[in-house]
């Protein structure tokens, strides 16, 4: 508990700052109408903040990784960039989607290059299908995006990375826990931001960052810490667990109920995700 509480107030504040400072820059140097550059800049403001963090945790942000984490800041900033193809309007809609698919197989793979508990047969098996897991999540979470504005997303998604970082520390993996822990001070920005825009989107841009970084914190759990497959599983559900909120029953409730019940849904799945890693390694006892 030591760890996490001094993890949260010596690496959370840069990055949040970062993120914040790009997204109030864009806030005023943008019109509404021009909501496509506004999205664009959003997945820069949260990626150029995870990268601040990043560089405080591990001591280095190379052009060129010299190891497994040091490919997530790259990968943030790439999928940030290319959020760009989203708003061409020459180019065709199955390809404003399905450009996803292989850079999704691409960022797991190169995550998996190291493991030397996996065969090549098993890395390429492994890059393939969780590639095609994240790609799902991640068009799963946009669509999500592109009907709700404003704060409740930002809130559910640093809650999930919360928990992830939690999660992390059990399966013995400081580093990484702390890497979470940046995404979520990330996030968390941007919900700040959202209570004074209430109208701002996170569709597209701030998408595509948020689900390649809690993929990529998640498979380092699993791949090179102890992290149980079904604990990552169930952190990349409740990033969409928001859905819920659209369900029949869900529709015939008042404002609040529904905010309520997404909210919950999110604090649910994200705290099976901890249950199971408890059940299986146990609480941490000490070596951080």
């Amino acid at each position: 508990m030591t760890f996490l509480l001094k993890s949260a107030l010596t690496l959370s504040l840069p990055p949040a700052a970062t993120a914040i400072t790009i997204l109030a820059i864009a806030s005023l140097a943008t019109k509404p109408k021009q909501w496509a550059f506004r999205s664009w800049l959003t997945g820069i403001a949260l990626a150029t903040g995870y990268a601040v963090g990043h560089r405080i945790v591990t001591g280095t942000l190379p052009l060129v990784p010299h190891s497994v984490e040091g490919w997530l800041p790259l990968s943030a900033l790439l999928v940030a960039m290319l959020s760009a193809l989203d708003h061409l309007p020459t180019l065709p809609t199955v390809l404003k989607t399905m450009w996803r698919l292989p850079v999704s197989v691409g960022a797991v793979a190169v995550l998996l290059l190291p493991a030397a508990s996996l065969t090549i047969g098993a890395k390429i098996a492994w890059a393939i299908g969780l590639g095609m897991a994240l790609t799902a999540l991640w068009l799963a979470m946009d669509a999500l995006a592109e009907r709700q504005t404003g704060v409740l997303l930002p809130i559910s998604w640093s809650t999930v990375a919360t928990a992830g970082s939690a999660a992390l520390f059990i399966a013995h993996t400081a580093a990484i826990s702390q890497l979470a822990g940046v995404l979520a001070a990330v996030t968390g920005a941007a919900f700040a931001f959202g209570l004074w825009q209430r109208q701002w989107s996170w569709a597209k841009g701030a998408v595509s960052v948020v689900a390649v970084l809690l993929f990529g914190v998640t498979v380092n759990g699993v791949f090179y810490a102890e992290l149980p497959l079904a604990s990552a599983t169930f952190l990349w559900l409740a990033a969409v667990a928001g859905w819920v909120r659209f369900a029949p029953i869900s529709q015939r409730l008042p404002a609040w109920a529904q905010v309520a019940g997404q909210l919950s849904a999110t604090i649910v799945g994200a705290g099976v995700a901890v249950g199971i890693a408890v059940l299986k390694i146990g609480l941490p006892t000490g070596g951080y």
